[in-house]
């Protein structure tokens, strides 16, 4: 018999879904990590108001939400999906 290799407990695995932990509270660090940014970058989003975030005293906080509704606002729509029938029959005929 094979024992299963154990994982230690809130390790991450490849198959978890930032959604499945939305209470997930992260510094600035650490959601500069997440997003794939410098510290630096995710400064300038949060003093400009371009992602929402905690401040709690002098410390800024994000959570899983926080950073999930940033990268939905950065989402770029597809041309099927903003394509008018016209603008259809013109992509259509290159």
């Amino acid at each position: 018999m094979n024992p299963q290799p154990s994982i230690p407990l809130g390790a991450a695995t490849a198959t978890q879904n930032l959604a499945a932990t939305p209470s997930h509270v992260f510094g600035k660090q650490e959601a500069a990590r997440r997003l794939g940014i410098s510290q630096r970058s995710l400064e300038a989003l949060f003093y400009g108001r371009k992602i929402s975030f905690r401040r709690v005293g002098r410390l800024v906080k994000f959570t899983t939400s926080d950073i999930e509704n940033y990268l939905e606002s950065c989402r770029v729509p597809t041309l099927a999906e903003i394509a008018t029938p016209a603008r259809r029959r013109n992509i259509a005929a290159k």
